[in-house]
């Protein structure tokens, strides 16, 4: 189910109070906590979120990851709420030999060994599509990000699951989360919307990549763009208040980097 307009989206990235990254959130999945924060969310005025799934907690547990994963979206789809799901991750650090236990650090999913292994290439369409059918046994309006930050990995691996996601569900919505706004180029033929990351404390860091995604996005039919993170304070000395400010003036949807931080409230 489609997004009606980009532009309207005020969204968070979603990473959930009770985890370090998105082993943890998904092996730990609490559904109460994820009400209760998906409620707070909404009550601000959040109309989206932008989340990572996980391949080591599906290839672990199957089915109960993808119930995880169905309720969370059910969740969110009571609360008015769209979501942006990362299939793949490339930032963080590499798996370890048994990544389902991988719980102190934010970990790439599935790691640079697999992506550059055509072996996996079936045990990765596996769990895709059990992701995908999954969701759409929901109600949940759902954008597939097929690799957070795919800049520099292999533009056939993103172009291959970016095609097995609309083969799966020719009406998906689809897209890459660039970090760099001209990498979109490499796959605005195939994506419905081309996303980038503005980072940086200068009104140009979001104006110039901003056009850079027009540009881009006028050359491939006029496809939406979205803004999928941006904001990051204590990292980058991107305040709120003024990313908020430049971005809104640009008219774009986005995702503030980040929703959660810290232990349950």
């Amino acid at each position: 189910m489609p997004i009606p307009d980009f532009s309207k989206i005020r969204g968070l990235n979603y990473y959930s109070s009770w985890a370090a990254n998105s082993i943890g959130q998904w092996r730990f999945y609490d559904a109460v906590q994820a009400e209760k924060e998906l409620g707070y969310l909404a009550s601000i005025g959040c109309n989206s979120v932008r989340t990572t799934l996980n391949f080591a907690v599906w290839e672990e547990e199957g089915q109960g990851f993808l119930d995880n994963l169905t309720d969370f979206l059910t969740r969110t789809a009571n609360h008015g709420i769209s979501v942006i799901l990362n299939i793949w991750d490339s930032v963080g650090m590499e798996p370890s030999a048994t990544p389902y236990d991988d719980l102190q650090k934010w970990t790439s999913t599935p790691g640079s060994s697999k992506v550059a292994d055509p072996a996996f290439l079936p045990q990765g369409d596996a769990y895709v599509t059990a992701v995908v059918q999954a969701a759409m046994t929901t109600q949940a309006v759902v954008v597939w990000d097929i690799m957070n930050e795919a800049d520099n990995q292999p533009v056939a691996w993103t172009q291959h699951y970016l095609n097995l996601v609309k083969q799966i569900d020719p009406a998906s919505t689809t897209t890459v989360g660039y970090f760099f706004a001209k990498s979109n180029a490499l796959t605005a033929d195939l994506v419905d919307v081309l996303s980038y990351h503005p980072y940086g404390v200068f009104r140009a860091n979001v104006t110039v990549p901003t056009q850079q995604a027009r540009d881009i996005a006028a050359d491939h039919g006029n496809k939406p763009i979205l803004a999928t993170e941006l904001g990051f304070p204590g990292g980058g000395g991107q305040r709120y208040e003024d990313v908020l400010d430049y971005i809104t003036q640009e008219g774009v949807g986005f995702y503030l980097f980040q929703a959660m931080i810290g232990d349950n409230p």
